[in-house]
């Protein structure tokens, strides 16, 4: 039996503290799923409880990627975890998903026109260019990332470096009329506002700000502003939509006015930067920054002429991460930290409910799910939940969207008892997923592209 790690030995002196001590002991089973992957069934009968578990051990397991995996084209679909999988399975690529679980919570009333909208910051869908910056969101107390290299590559020459990470990834960026147009134009943006589809008619209760709206924004437009679409230059990020965090830039020209209510086109190349509050003014401004059509024109030789607009992109980081994890490929918000640095901390969530949490410690990643909301299993409290984890040796903990979203994949099969009684559609999941790629085509892709 291996030594209960000093993290688990605090987590469960702080329980006992705090008088909730589990009353019975727990039985365990623990199956092989894959080399360095074993799933974990945890039981116990007073208070009535299962836990599933699936724990990767980065000594063992080699080629495993973490992955999100967004709903559909958009960002308001939704669609369940084994569905998620079978999309991810699909990309090129992308490997076999080995499991998974539901990720970040989202907007699940169904008459809302925001309906599986992400609450957080959601990056996804890259390997090599990194992934696309899908939504940013308002609430961030933490954020579950990767770089694109990382879980798939052995870096044998640093014992302490993590696949994943949890913490500060604050997005930031700005827009400026190009270095060689006229006029500067520079202003902070965020990057589709999940509250904008539903903004309070008074104009004084709204956030001055730009916003930038990616061709995964379907509904109205919400606001007036500018039109706009990837130059077709040699320096436009990778088609994988309007804006992507890698190198952080993206060279937009001006279409033309948008105003409320109007829609995108449908181009995934294609979308809108528009002004709330007092920024209408300013969004609407930035047409004064279109160069002139023959400006526009693609030069023979270089084959891009000169773009109207260049947006950076960026992340505030944890101190201490180095500039060698500047890249992320995948990210997703949870909704609370249990756990930092082998720390408890109080959630408010002091309750038998049913759990979504992965876990982080060197060289080790968990996924767990804890049934609830029936006889056979009441559920968890979050610390409790935690403490599990720390025993796994886990010193960081995310909990994700719980309740009838928690769900946990192996291979094709679901292995909790969802409290909905099927698998609840779901904004995003996360996966681990077994690369499909050779060490000698992983280390090509690894290569730093070349900046033009």
């Amino acid at each position: 039996m291996n030594a209960i790690p000093p993290a688990a030995l605090a987590a469960v002196a702080a329980l006992a503290a705090a008088g909730q001590t589990p009353s019975a002991p727990w039985t365990r089973t623990e199956t092989p799923v894959a080399p360095g992957i074993t799933r974990i069934e945890l039981h116990r009968d007073a208070p009535a409880c299962d836990v599933h578990m699936v724990a990767l051990d980065r000594t063992a397991a080699l080629g495993v990627r973490f992955r999100v995996r967004q709903a559909g084209d958009g960002l308001f679909g939704t669609a369940t975890v084994p569905e998620l999988a079978r999309e991810l399975d699909a990309e090129p690529g992308a490997g076999r998903v080995i499991a998974g679980v539901n990720g970040d919570f989202f907007d699940n009333g169904r008459r809302s026109p925001t309906y599986g909208m992400p609450l957080g910051l959601v990056v996804a869908g890259g390997f090599w260019h990194g992934g696309e910056l899908v939504t940013t969101g308002h609430l961030a107390p933490g954020v579950l990332y990767s770089r694109p290299d990382e879980m798939l590559y052995e870096w044998r020459d640093r014992a302490d470096r993590r696949e994943l990470r949890l913490g500060k990834l604050a997005f930031h960026g700005e827009i400026h009329s190009h270095p060689e147009g006229g006029g500067a134009v520079t202003n902070a943006f965020r990057l589709v506002n999940p509250l904008l589809a539903d903004l309070d008619p008074d104009p004084a209760k709204q956030p001055d700000e730009l916003v930038v709206l990616t061709a995964r924004w379907t509904k109205p437009i919400p606001a007036p502003g500018v039109r706009v679409r990837h130059f077709p230059g040699l320096s436009k990020n990778p088609p994988t939509g309007l804006l992507a965090p890698y190198w952080g830039c993206g060279e937009l020209e001006i279409l033309g006015p948008v105003e409320k209510g109007d829609r995108l086109s449908g181009d995934p190349l294609e979308g809108a930067i528009v002004g709330l509050g007092s920024a209408a003014g300013t969004a609407k401004a930035l047409l004064g920054a279109r160069a002139p059509e023959d400006a526009r024109r693609p030069k023979p030789i270089f084959g891009g002429g000169r773009p109207d607009l260049v947006l950076h992109a960026g992340f505030d980081r944890d101190p201490g991460v180095g500039e060698d994890f500047f890249m992320v490929a995948e990210a997703v918000r949870p909704w609370t930290t249990p756990m930092r640095d082998g720390v408890l901390f109080d959630t408010h969530e002091e309750y038998d409910y049913p759990r979504t949490m992965v876990g982080l410690g060197t060289n080790r990643v968990v996924l767990l799910v804890a049934d609830g909301r029936s006889s056979r299993s009441h559920g968890l409290p979050s610390r409790e939940a935690a403490t599990l984890l720390a025993a796994e040796g886990c010193t960081d903990v995310a909990q994700f969207d719980g309740g009838g979203s928690a769900t946990l994949l192996v291979g094709d099969a679901i292995v909790n008892h969802p409290s909905d009684g099927s698998p609840r559609p779901v904004a995003n999941g996360l996966f681990l997923a077994q690369s499909s790629l050779s060490p000698a085509e992983a280390a090509s892709m690894l290569s730093p592209p070349a900046h033009p």
